[in-house]
């Protein structure tokens, strides 16, 4: 079992009919963790093994072109109402992709790189739930006092407007920078380097 910090409250959610739930945030915001939590933790998923789909299994450009087809590697002797998790939606063809699975009848379980307005569209094949994990500095400040480092909420609300609530940047930060405290390691990682 995975250590959780359940920011999302999935553990309250009622997803039993739902079939899409998208995870949407930037890079390192809790997408994939969400995902696992998800079916190792909620009773809606209990017992169920999804088929998934990662993005380091395929090229990028051969990947999308079978998400266009609404394949996934999913072949139709899967159970027609069997949960694919699809880890890495980067592009619209990737939610054409997702379209496909659930015109084929599959439920979706995706970690979104792409603006949730673009998912909107998928709404009228299903009832969905859609999460956005890049989000408020709570489940930051909550991560920064277990891992014991000292920080001002001013300077991490500051670090979420500019970078998004991402537990990658912000560990880039203290690494990076090795300061006793976060708005310390902060300051000097705005002053001497930059993310991507």
């Amino acid at each position: 079992m995975i250590e959780y910090d359940d920011f999302l409250a999935l553990l309250h959610q009622d997803l039993s009919d739902v079939r899409l739930i998208a995870f949407c945030g930037k890079s390192g915001s809790g997408k994939s963790t969400a995902i696992q939590f998800l079916f190792e933790n909620h009773p809606d998923f209990a017992g169920i093994h999804p088929f998934i789909i990662q993005s380091h299994r395929t090229g990028w450009r051969c990947r999308s072109r079978m998400l266009l087809a609404g394949t996934f590697f999913v072949r139709e002797s899967l159970a027609r109402d069997c949960w694919v998790v699809v880890d890495e939606i980067v592009s619209l063809a990737d939610v054409l992709g997702v379209a496909g699975l659930l015109m084929r009848g599959k439920r979706v379980v995706m970690a979104s790189h792409v603006p949730p307005t673009c998912l909107q569209p998928l709404c009228i094949l299903g009832k969905y739930k859609m999460f956005r994990t890049d989000h408020g500095a709570a489940k930051l400040a909550r991560y920064l006092k277990k891992q014991r480092v000292v920080f001002s909420q001013g300077v991490l609300d500051r670090f979420v407007k500019k970078y998004g609530a991402t537990y990658t940047d912000l560990d880039i930060i203290l690494e990076r920078t090795r300061e006793p405290n976060f708005d310390q390691a902060f300051a000097r990682f705005e002053r001497l380097c930059s993310i991507a």
